[in-house]
């Protein structure tokens, strides 16, 4: 199940499953934040941000997903020992993330990386379409993986 605003990224990740026979696929085409009205509390295993907008500008942080009250959702959403993975090309943003992280109790960092394709958590990495973008542009990936306190 995915979250995804933009009309036409949604109809695209259809078309993609589509041509692939994938059929268990389903897209709310909403923000992540919506996620919450979908689950239940404490029913979700596992939940994906890959390459968020950053939304970089200050005027325009206030639509950054990575906030304080995104994580304290998820919290809320995830199993005991449910797990929030994140990835991202913006150094800043990433930062930024891992700085909140730290002051919300109930998370435990599993997996970090400041270079996911030079990192040991690559084997396990299925790679998105910008993240082709940004590796053809030598951006490097960052990625983290938290856990949920049982």
């Amino acid at each position: 199940i995915g979250f995804e605003l933009r009309y036409k990224r949604s109809f695209r990740t259809i078309e993609k499953a589509l041509d692939r026979n994938i059929s268990n696929v389903f897209l709310c085409r909403t923000k992540g934040e919506g996620a919450a009205e979908v689950f239940p509390p404490r029913s979700v295993s596992g939940i994906y941000v890959n390459f968020p907008d950053p939304w970089s500008k200050n005027r325009w942080k206030k639509h950054q997903i990575l906030n304080s009250e995104f994580l304290a959702a998820s919290l809320g959403l995830l199993k005991d020992g449910g797990f929030l993975s994140v990835k991202t090309d913006h150094e800043d943003y990433f930062a930024e993330f891992l700085e909140i992280t730290r002051q919300l109790q109930g998370f435990s960092v599993v997996e970090h990386s400041a270079d996911l394709y030079s990192s040991q958590y690559l084997a396990l990495n299925v790679e998105t379409e910008f993240e082709r973008l940004f590796r053809s542009q030598s951006l490097p990936i960052y990625y983290v993986k938290l856990l949920k306190h049982k």
